[in-house]
């Protein structure tokens, strides 16, 4: 299924140099911090490239969702609205009675799940990472 664009929302084409420029970001802000990960899951499908980059210089395995534990750091594309990430924190709620750490490049202002490791706060602007099509 394709995403559809939001109405009343500009086009943001992101590059590759800035791509790269946030994971930077988000990998300074996760050794920074006093939380220890033994895991990356990437969220399907929009975690997989960032997870990716992350795992490398995180030297981080990926898990999928047989080897996500309680240490296992959530990552994502966009937070946009939150629903995404809430499910993750009822799922770990129920399975290891902890909340989740999320890292994602971007993250929507206003939404009702905040993340642990942002990249960017943005607008309204619809996202287009180096690897989609515009």
């Amino acid at each position: 299924m394709k995403a559809t664009k939001k109405p009343n929302s500009e086009k943001r084409k992101i590059s590759y140099s800035e791509f790269v420029k946030l994971i930077d970001r988000l990998e300074i802000q996760i050794n920074k911090s006093c939380k220890t990960f033994d895991s990356l899951y990437p969220i399907p499908r929009g975690g997989y490239t960032v997870a990716h980059y992350l795992s490398h210089r995180l030297n981080l395995p990926i898990v999928d969702s047989n080897g996500l534990n309680a240490q296992s750091l959530i990552v994502e594309d966009i937070i946009d609205s939150g629903e995404t990430a809430e499910n993750m924190i009822h799922l770990f709620n129920k399975k290891f009675s902890n909340e989740p750490s999320f890292a994602s490049l971007f993250e929507r202002k206003g939404t009702f799940v905040e993340g642990d490791f942002i990249g960017e706060k943005i607008e309204k602007e619809w996202i287009v990472m180096p690897w989609e099509e515009d």
